[in-house]
């Protein structure tokens, strides 16, 4: 009879600083056989591709993901749970779980989704197996810890081993099922928050500890081997580095293991500094006009607070207010490309007003009112998508 395992998950990245709830229009849910059948280059595919062929019946229940964002709504992150442990419970007899969860997925009003999910799951299915993927940018809580049997983290950032690492849990799973191991986690807090900008894995300090996590790895008993790196906008307890080991049946050599990865990285945490020289946004804009003059394009000037890939509201006017006040670079050639905003309200009015008309209106500060506040303009449509 074939072994039969649940897959399925949440995947956020929770800024608890943006005032926008991510909710139902935010998310998008794969449930039944659309997930079964989805291929895309991320760890809930490399988990069921990898227990499909090693002969696993693949249960699917669903897998919701919205880009960065502020928290989730209550409401819908409840109904969504509801579903999934409703499909669980229908699904009858199961050997294993093999999720995909994030680790910095934030409910409002409710706090850490992944802990709360795993308790749930734990109490209908108290000995189970439970392995989960996690983005290297997880948090780990000691709730999580408490309800899974094994986590393994992405080992790239920008995230290019989305798949492999859910072949790596999917891998794990089967080890469990076949072998009749018994998983051994150990996790070691590490209170250090990485900027986002810091946790690209091809330059130092970050490729040599990916390196020391290979080596963790390739010794006897060892499962897996992660450095998550927790997620710096977030306002959370338990945010922070976690050095994370899962070994087979031998608890005293994950908790030595994972001490030992913690110190790896702690050794290596003055290096996550920011050396390079930074300036404010005057100086930006003067730096950028000289470097024009010399012809010397193109300039790109990133605004890392604002940052909508790490969950910002995407609507702080403060940068573009000043460029149109200095005026000096809205009449260069090539001309100033500023992307982009959020302003769901701009939006319609520019489809209502149609292609190559003008609309007046307000732009940014919708959401993000503290920091800046609504810049006025007049603009010509030159594209709807």
């Amino acid at each position: 009879m074939k072994k039969r395992v649940i897959i399925g998950g949440l995947h956020h990245e929770s800024d608890t600083f943006n005032p926008i709830i991510t909710g139902r229009n935010d998310i998008w849910v794969l449930r039944g056989d659309e997930l079964l059948a989805q291929r895309e280059a991320n760890s809930v595919s490399g988990e069921i591709v990898t227990l499909l062929e090693a002969g696993y019946e693949v249960i699917p229940t669903l897998i919701a993901r919205a880009v960065p964002n502020g928290e989730w709504d209550r409401e819908y992150y409840q109904e969504l749970k509801a579903e999934m442990l409703q499909k669980i419970k229908e699904a009858g007899e199961i050997d294993a779980f093999c999720l995909s969860l994030h680790g910095s997925m934030r409910v409002k009003g409710l706090g850490a989704a992944e802990g709360d999910l795993l308790k749930a799951i734990r109490e209908l299915y108290p000995t189970t197996p439970i392995v989960t993927s996690l983005d290297m940018h997880a948090t780990v809580t000691k709730k999580m810890v408490e309800y899974a049997d094994a986590f393994v983290g992405y080992k790239t950032a920008p995230h290019v081993d989305e798949y492999e690492t859910g072949v790596h849990a999917a891998k794990i799973t089967i080890d469990i099922l076949e072998k009749g191991i018994i998983p051994q986690m150990s996790a070691v807090h590490v209170p250090f928050i990485v900027a986002g900008e810091q946790s690209e894995t091809s330059v130092e300090p970050m490729k040599s500890l990916m390196s020391y996590l290979k080596t963790v790895e390739e010794q006897p008993k060892v499962l897996a081997a992660s450095i998550l790196l927790g997620f710096p906008w977030a306002d959370t307890e338990e945010n922070g580095v976690t050095a994370l080991v899962v070994t087979e049946s031998d608890k005293t050599l994950a908790d030595k293991l994972s001490m030992q990865v913690a110190k790896e990285f702690w050794s290596k945490h003055e290096s996550f500094g920011f050396y390079n020289e930074t300036r404010t946004s005057e100086d930006s804009i003067e730096e950028t006009y000289k470097l024009l003059q010399k012809g010397v394009y193109p300039v790109v000037i990133s605004d890392s607070g604002d940052n909508p890939t790490a969950g910002s509201s995407q609507d702080v006017t403060n940068f573009l207010k000043l460029i149109i006040e200095d005026k000096r670079l809205c009449y260069i050639k090539p001309q100033l490309c500023y992307q982009a905003f959020y302003d769901p309200e701009v939006c319609s009015l520019a489809f209502q007003t149609g292609l190559n008309n003008k609309i007046k209106t307000t732009l940014g500060a919708k959401f993000d009112t503290k920091k800046s506040s609504p810049l006025t303009i007049e603009a010509t449509v030159k594209a709807l998508c």
